[in-house]
């Protein structure tokens, strides 16, 4: 009688310590640029990429505006704001200039419809050829 006790207490075992292949949806935005969050960034990911996108948000949040920014070389921040999502042609061009191993941040204001401001934070990324 005291085996099956012991397979029971396994098997609840295996199962609590299995991993989840699927996080829960919706949660806080987040920034993507080429489908990256943060980090390295090729020349190629960087033209081909369009805007900004959100992952991880309430299907009706919208970026507002976007800021993106770079230190020039006294350590001043340089910073080019659009309303939306998608990159000018001059924060383009920023980006194609900068030298290797560069960072830039992308900051946005995004609202759901019912105009609630999310919280979304900054993501950076360095330039590489």
């Amino acid at each position: 009688m005291l085996l099956p006790v012991v397979l029971l207490s396994f098997s609840v075992l295996a199962q609590v310590a299995e991993p989840r292949s699927e996080g829960p949806s919706g949660g806080p935005p987040a920034i993507r640029v080429a489908n990256k969050a943060s980090g390295t960034i090729t020349l190629l990911e960087w033209n081909q990429a369009q805007g900004v996108t959100l992952a991880g948000c309430v299907p009706d949040a919208q970026v507002v505006s976007m800021t993106l920014c770079v230190r020039n070389c006294t350590g001043k921040e340089e910073a080019l704001t659009v309303n939306g999502a998608r990159f000018s042609p001059v924060m383009k061009r920023m980006v194609e200039n900068l030298p290797t191993g560069t960072a830039f941040t992308v900051s946005v204001e995004v609202r759901d419809q019912a105009k609630k401001m999310w919280e979304v934070p900054k993501a950076s990324f360095i330039i590489s050829r």
